[in-house]
């Protein structure tokens, strides 16, 4: 919208290098796409061999392993990794509390989640704070409302 509404102000001998320079800072600005597909295959064949769990999730976390982070929390929650990876990744951590909540995982598995989120997104101690208090007031029943509208969501306009 704000791009339309640049180019409807510009003079028609400026619109072309007006549209340059939304498409350079465009480029410039958008998050990386990242590559799900081995962390997935990994993930899933956990699952099925049982070995995927709590622990491993916060393992991975721990680890800063983002794209194994995302797939486990995908599986583990049951949500499209579209969505998980753009719950993970948003600016607020409230959409993990409400994932791990739901999923009955405790507050451990929630901070490190919150703490290996790339590009500076970990969270100061007032934060975690505040999220840790979030975390304990958030009934379960509640988070597993708001996930199962993330389960049947579109990916694209989660978070």
């Amino acid at each position: 919208m704000v791009q339309q509404r640049l180019l409807a102000a510009a003079k028609p001998e400026t619109q072309v290098e007006v549209q340059r320079v939304l498409d350079k800072v465009s480029r410039e600005f958008q998050p990386p796409t990242r590559d799900y597909t081995e962390a997935r295959h990994m993930v899933l064949a956990m699952h099925q061999d049982g070995k995927l769990a709590e622990a491993e999730l916060a393992n991975f976390a721990k680890d800063k392993k983002f794209e194994e982070t995302v797939a486990a929390l995908s599986v583990l929650c049951n949500v499209p990794i579209d969505a998980a990876d753009r719950l993970v990744s948003g600016e607020r951590p409230d959409p993990i509390l409400i994932l791990c909540k739901a999923s009955g995982f405790g507050w451990t598995t929630a901070r490190a989640i919150i703490a290996s989120r790339p590009g500076g997104k970990s969270a100061s101690s007032l934060v975690l704070d505040a999220a840790y208090s979030n975390f304990e007031k958030l009934a379960p029943a509640t988070a597993q409302r708001v996930v199962r509208f993330w389960q049947v969501r579109d990916p694209s306009t989660a978070a």
